[in-house]
C-alpha cells in the first residue's frame, strides 16, 4: 500500500509538471507569434512561477541587421517602470522616519527655482506619488527632442528637466484630479538626494538592487550601455531620431534625460524578480507594501477601472505593477496577487500592434497559466 500511494504521488507530480511546461510552452508560442508581426522585431518574456520557478523566453530579432537572435539576457530600456524603484525608495525613507507623506515639498527643496513649477507651494510628497500634482509632462514639450539633437551627449541636471514647466499652467489643482507626470518622479529624486545626501542611483543600487540580487539591472546614465540591445523607433520623424537607435554601441542621446522618470536599463526576468519581490513584501513593511499597491480615488486614463498607487498601476483585476516607454523600447510588468504569478516582458521597438501590446501578451499569458 505504501508503495503504491508513492508511486502515486510520483506520477501525479509528473502529469503536474508536464502540464506546466504545456502551458509554459504555449506561452512560447504566443510570443514566436507576436514577433512575426510587422512593427515587432524582438520580445523577451519572463514568468515566476508561485513557487518561485522562472521560465525565461526570446523571440525575434536583437539586431536586424546583424540578425541577431534575441535572447532572454538581452538588455533593453525599461522606461517608466523604474518609477517603481523611485517611490520604493521613498517609502523606504518614509519607513525610517526622514519623510512623511503630508510634508510639503517646500519643506525639502529651497532653492529659488523650484517656485517656479506650477502648484509647488501647495504640493506634498503624495500629491507626487499619485499623479495628483497638476504639474505638466516636462517630456511633452517638443523643444527637447530638438535640444537632444543638438547636444546628444548633454547630462542633464535636474533644473534643466524641470525648466520645461517653469511658469506653466497647472493641469489641474493639487489632489483634485489625476495627470499622468514624469515631472512628479523627478521631483521625487531631488527630495531622496537632498534627504540623503547621496546620487538616487547610489541610493537604489545600495538599497534595492544589491540587496535582492537584481544584477541584470544598473542606472541608464550614458549612451553606452552594456549589453543592451538595438532598439528601433516607429515615432522617429515625429522625435527627430533615427529608426534604429543603438549604432557602434551607442544610444542617439544620453537616456540620462530620463533619470527618476524611469532610468534603468535591464532584463525581463529582472524585472519580474523585482515585481515579486516588491509586492510580496520582501522590500517593504507590509503597510507600506499595501500603501504602494492600494489605487488613489481619483479615475486614470490608463484604461477601464484602472487607477494609480504608489509607482504602481492597480489594474481592475487586482494586478499591480508599471508599464515603460523609451524610444525604441516597451516594457510592462505585472504581478497577480490572486494566483502568485509575476511577469514581465520587453520590445525592442515601440510600437508593438494593438494585438500584440505588452498588455495583451501578459493577459493571454496569465490566462493559458491559469487554465
Amino acid at each position: 500500500m505504501d508503495k503504491l500511494f508513492i508511486c502515486l504521488l510520483v506520477c501525479s507530480s509528473m502529469v503536474y509538471l508536464s502540464a506546466q511546461d504545456q502551458r509554459i510552452q504555449a506561452c512560447q508560442q504566443l510570443l514566436n507569434e507576436a514577433a512575426n508581426q510587422d512593427r515587432i522585431h524582438g520580445i523577451t518574456l519572463t514568468i515566476i512561477a508561485p513557487d518561485g520557478t522562472e521560465y525565461p523566453m526570446a523571440a525575434g530579432v536583437a539586431d536586424r541587421e546583424a540578425d541577431k537572435a534575441m535572447t532572454p539576457a538581452s538588455r533593453m530600456l525599461l522606461g517608466s517602470i523604474g518609477k517603481m524603484y523611485v517611490a520604493a525608495s521613498i517609502m523606504q525613507l518614509i519607513e525610517a522616519g526622514k519623510l512623511d507623506l503630508d510634508d510639503p515639498l517646500t519643506k525639502h527643496l529651497h532653492e529659488d527655482w523650484y517656485q517656479r513649477v506650477p502648484n509647488f507651494d501647495q504640493l506634498t510628497v503624495l500629491h507626487l506619488l499619485r499623479h495628483t500634482s497638476g504639474i505638466p509632462r516636462w517630456v511633452f514639450d517638443p523643444q527637447i527632442w530638438g535640444d537632444l539633437k543638438d547636444d546628444p551627449d548633454k547630462v542633464w541636471s535636474i533644473k534643466d528637466r524641470l525648466a520645461y514647466v517653469f511658469d506653466a499652467d497647472p493641469v489641474h489643482a493639487p489632489g483634485e484630479d489625476w495627470a499622468y507626470s514624469d515631472t512628479n518622479y523627478i521631483i521625487l529624486g531631488a527630495i531622496l538626494e537632498e534627504l540623503t545626501g547621496t546620487s538616487f542611483y547610489a541610493y537604489v543600487q545600495e538599497h534595492l538592487l544589491d540587496p535582492y540580487g537584481l544584477d541584470q539591472t544598473s542606472p541608464s546614465d550614458r549612451r553606452d550601455l552594456e549589453g543592451m540591445v538595438p532598439g528601433y523607433t516607429v515615432m522617429g520623424q515625429q522625435l527627430q531620431l533615427p529608426e534604429k537607435l543603438v549604432e557602434n554601441g551607442k544610444y542617439a542621446f544620453n537616456p540620462q534625460l530620463e533619470w527618476c522618470g524611469g532610468g534603468f536599463v535591464t532584463t525581463s526576468t529582472d524585472l519580474a524578480r523585482w515585481a515579486r519581490q516588491l509586492y510580496t513584501g520582501k522590500v517593504l513593511s507590509e503597510q507600506s507594501t499595501k500603501l504602494m499597491m492600494t489605487p488613489g480615488e481619483q479615475p486614470t486614463e490608463l484604461g477601464k477601472g484602472v487607477r494609480y498607487g504608489f509607482g504602481t498601476i492597480v489594474w481592475a483585476d487586482g494586478r499591480v505593477g508599471h508599464t515603460g516607454f523609451m524610444p525604441g523600447y516597451n516594457s510592462a510588468v505585472h504581478y497577480d496577487p490572486a494566483s502568485g504569478y509575476a511577469m514581465a516582458i520587453q520590445y525592442n521597438t515601440d510600437g508593438p500592434t494593438r494585438d500584440y501590446s505588452a498588455g495583451v501578451i501578459l493577459n493571454k499569458c496569465l490566462e493559458l497559466l491559469q487554465e
